[in-house]
């Protein structure tokens, strides 16, 4: 990778080739941010600790990462008619995929998607996998932390 920009310190323009380096492959990181973000569907933050993000920018696209774990009711996982929206993410750029994954949640397994046309993370009602099929009662602990492909 270095050879493509002929990063060789003393060699005509070699600090811009360097900068062009970076920014392609490491581009710009917003930091650890956790304001803006919304909730729904009885979703609250977990044990007083907030849900962060951090967005990562480079020549080759956009990419987001998120921290962190909610409490969603348990009856938000039995009703499917239920928009399942928990969260969503005060952001300035769309990811231009839609993203979905299974993460740990209280006794089991829950599926959730981004949903990029308007930066939310959803719940999928009955896509739960849960040990001994037995589905726990009162507030369920998900951890929402995930590392999204970077997409342009």
């Amino acid at each position: 990778m270095a050879n493509e920009y002929n990063i060789t310190k003393g060699t005509q323009n070699w600090n811009v080739n360097v900068n062009n380096f970076m920014n392609e492959y490491f581009g710009n990181d917003s930091g650890y941010l956790t304001a803006g973000i919304t909730y729904f569907n009885g979703a609250k933050v977990y044990t007083g600790t907030p849900l962060g993000y951090q967005t990562l920018s480079s020549a080759s696209g956009v990419g987001l990462v998120t921290f962190g774990g909610i409490t969603i009711p348990s009856t938000l996982i039995n009703n499917a008619s239920t928009d399942g929206t928990i969260v969503k993410l005060p952001l300035n750029f769309k990811l231009n995929e839609d993203d979905e994954w299974y993460t740990p949640c209280t006794g089991g397994t829950a599926r959730l998607k981004f949903n990029q046309s308007d930066n939310s993370i959803e719940i999928y009602p009955y896509a739960f996998i849960f040990v001994n099929d037995k589905v726990p009662t009162g507030d369920l602990w998900i951890n929402i932390s995930h590392l999204f492909p970077i997409r342009k």
